[in-house]
């Protein structure tokens, strides 16, 4: 019956009926309803537009091949293939369909494994797959995954090809890979160790120079944990490090290591964030700085002698000024002294002359006096650091103009000769600073001894330091004073003033 609204196809056929005498009746009718037939006639043909809109746009290469089987080759004669196909090849559809074996054209990475699977697979009648690359006219090089699958079609051994395009795929691995073999020369040639650590600081990696540092084969390195490897007082600093390299900053700083055999070796350490293996880890380079930290050292005992040495040269200077000079100056004052007390019998030009000479001759004496003791008071080996101090502190007052205010411990004994005379030194040096370059008035002077050392503090109210003054001699010698005695110098400096602090170790030891 049929039903509203839809279309109905049939077939009319139409045929006579034989009456009496063989003459037609009736003619008689057929009726053959087609539209279920229609309907799929036309999804068909749908699904071949549809098909061939897939095949003819599609990103990748499509071929359709006529094959035969020929010993260990397998012949392939183009049926049909896509527009992707033939620029693939950079060839026209014409001299593919042309060309004898399509084999012919094409070059497979991997051979010969990949062809004895590819001819078991046709074979067997299972697809295949493989990674090769065309022979282009251009010489242009590219490269295709293919995937062949074997058809039986009215007898016929064919084979459907889809070849995808991988060459800028294949080029990043290509550059990938060479990178990855650079790194691992450089990782495995360089001089400094070389360690890579997840986030917690265990070892994924080591180089031939980290086994050496740390005395271990490289299966026994990886897998500990950097904390491990380092003393447990620098174990925090390090802890600090990892939450900066894994935060992006790449800082480097100087520590120890400790190796297996109990060695505690210097290093300087530099550490970044980087990727391994697809997680985040940190590429740690650590130098061992024994024989700079020798240099070093070396460098900063050579300073302190030479420290010393200047401080006996001026306190030889002093003393030849004060004990020769001064007393060649005494006498010759001395002399002068006697000649005045006969001056009346000269004319009024040599009397001047004379009264001149006693005078410039007084100057002398004075200036010599303070030169020597500006160069090594005497007061310092005699009486001790406080009376030295206090002269020298009237005595800059004096010349300075600035009023210096001296706090010293009332009950202050005598210390060391070193420590004595570093004090001093930095005393001298500080308010020499302060005089010169922060144009105050004021300056003061506290000096404590206790049962943990000495303290020194040397305060004035000025423009603060330059910064260009850091590079000076005077500071540096004063910290290289300082350092040698084991002691801590710090200095603050803003525009309101610039404090010398100073710490020395000291047990009471007068030797």
């Amino acid at each position: 019956m049929k039903q509203p609204g839809v279309i109905h196809h049939w077939v009319a056929s139409y045929f006579p009926i034989a009456g009496a005498h063989g003459k037609a009746r009736a003619v008689g009718c057929l009726i053959v309803e087609t539209t279920e037939l229609k309907r799929a006639q036309q999804a068909l043909r749908d699904s071949e537009e549809l098909f061939r809109l897939l095949f003819e746009n599609s990103h990748d290469g499509i071929n359709l091949c006529e094959s035969r089987l020929e010993g260990d080759r397998c012949v392939r004669k183009l049926v049909y293939c896509n527009k992707r196909f033939v620029e693939m090849s950079g060839r026209t559809e014409a001299e593919l369909m042309a060309c004898p074996d399509l084999h012919t054209l094409t070059r497979d990475i991997g051979l010969p494994e990949q062809k004895r699977a590819f001819m078991e697979s046709m074979r067997n009648d299972r697809p295949a797959q493989g990674i090769g690359s065309w022979n282009r006219p251009d010489g242009k090089e590219t490269y295709h995954e293919w995937v062949a699958v074997p058809l039986q079609r009215n007898g016929n051994f064919l084979i459907m090809g889809i070849d995808r395009d991988i060459t800028e795929r294949k080029r990043t691995e290509d550059a990938l890979r060479e990178s990855e073999n650079q790194f691992r020369s450089l990782f495995e040639n360089s001089p400094d160790a070389v360690f890579v650590e997840d986030e917690n600081g265990v070892v994924l990696d080591a180089n031939p120079a980290a086994c050496r540092l740390q005395e271990l084969d490289r299966e026994q390195l990886i897998g500990k944990n950097v904390l491990e490897l380092v003393p447990e007082a620098e174990q925090e600093q390090v802890k600090q490090g990892f939450r900066k390299w894994f935060s992006g900053e790449r800082t480097g700083r100087d520590s120890w290591t400790r190796t297996a055999i109990g060695r505690h070796v210097p290093v300087a350490i530099k550490g970044s964030r980087i990727v391994y293996r697809g997680k985040p880890a940190i590429l740690l380079h650590v130098r061992d700085v024994t024989e700079r930290r020798q240099a070093e050292e070396a460098l900063r005992e050579l300073s302190v002698q030479l420290l010393r040495s200047q401080d006996e040269e001026r306190r030889r200077i002093a003393r030849e000024l004060h004990d020769a000079t001064g007393q060649k100056l005494a006498a010759m004052a001395m002399y002068l002294s006697r000649t005045s007390e006969s001056a009346a019998s000269l004319d009024s030009g040599a009397r001047d002359s004379l009264a001149e000479s006693v005078t410039l001759l007084d100057r002398v004496v004075e200036e010599v006096r303070t030169l020597s003791y500006l160069l090594f008071p005497p007061l310092l080996d005699e009486r001790g650091l406080a009376s030295a101090l206090r002269w020298y502190v009237d005595g800059f007052t004096q010349r300075s103009g600035m009023h210096v205010n001296l706090d010293v411990s009332p009950d202050l004994q005598r210390l060391p000769q070193e420590i004595e005379t570093v004090v001093f030194r930095i005393v001298q040096e500080g308010l020499t600073n302060a005089h010169r370059h922060s144009e105050s008035s004021t300056a003061a002077i506290r000096l404590q001894v206790d049962s943990a050392g000495v303290t020194l503090e040397v305060r004035d109210a000025g423009k603060g330091l330059p910064s260009q003054r850091a590079a000076g001699v005077g500071i540096p010698g004063m910290r290289e004073r300082v350092n040698h005695l084991g002691g801590r110098m710090d200095i603050e400096s803003a525009t309101d003033g610039t404090t010398i602090r100073v710490t020395l170790p000291f047990n009471g030891d007068k030797t």
